[in-house]
């Protein structure tokens, strides 16, 4: 009767010590993803208005993108942007700038509800100093850009013809003193005939105050001429 009384005894205390231990365990924490801040300023010649594009996309650039939640915000110059979406951009935040504006300081704030970013940049539009003739033929040629880059840059030149079974044209090439340098080599790539020319100004550059993403700037402007021999 004695052991059966303390066996007894025993199951519920045995219960009592495994829940005891079972409370103790905390549940692991669901770290929230980072969010990744991807904002891309596009701008091009004729154009009177420079896109600006704001995503937020939690767990890395390839993630898709989301809405802020308030009190999170994204403004322009201080002006707060409204959510868009569309089927293949997924949620964005969407301004325009008049061209003219973006090449002084222009002011992104981002506030994810506790702590706030802020981003500068700026655009600088520019053109064809030299005129270029309707034909060109075979031989080196230069172009010289307006307002002339500071320093040593570089600039991408996209060239194409109507022969789509032909290579076309798609490098980085060397800004000096304003000047970029098409040489007879690349022009081989070409068969004669219209030839569209476009040149592209970028930048990827991260971003800055702990803000984990990228700041994408593109300025872009479009000729055409005829190559001969």
């Amino acid at each position: 009767m004695l052991k059966t009384s303390i066996y007894l005894f025993a199951i519920p205390l045995l219960v009592s010590l495994a829940g005891c231990t079972g409370n103790n365990k905390k549940p692991p924490v669901k770290k929230s993803a980072a969010v990744y801040a991807d904002f891309k300023i596009k701008g091009e010649e004729g154009n009177k208005y420079v896109n600006c594009l704001f995503q937020f996309k939690p767990g890395g650039v390839e993630a898709a993108p989301v809405g802020l939640v308030a009190p999170a915000f994204v403004s322009l110059n201080g002006q707060k942007l409204t959510a868009d979406s569309s089927k293949y951009a997924g949620v964005f935040y969407e301004a325009a700038l008049v061209a003219d504006s973006t090449a002084t300081e222009n002011k992104i704030t981002y506030h994810d509800g506790k702590m706030t970013y802020e981003e500068s940049f700026s655009l600088q539009p520019f053109t064809i100093g030299n005129k270029l003739p309707e034909s060109i033929s075979r031989k080196s040629f230069s172009i010289r850009l307006q307002p002339v880059f500071p320093g040593n840059d570089s600039i991408r030149v996209l060239l194409t013809d109507t022969a789509f079974l032909n290579a076309d044209v798609n490098e980085l090439a060397p800004v000096q003193n304003g000047v970029v340098a098409i040489s007879s080599e690349v022009l081989l790539n070409l068969k004669n005939g219209p030839v569209h020319l476009e040149l592209l100004h970028e930048k990827t550059l991260p971003l800055k105050k702990g803000l984990k993403g990228r700041l994408f700037t593109s300025y872009s402007l479009k000729r055409e001429f005829l190559l001969v021999d």
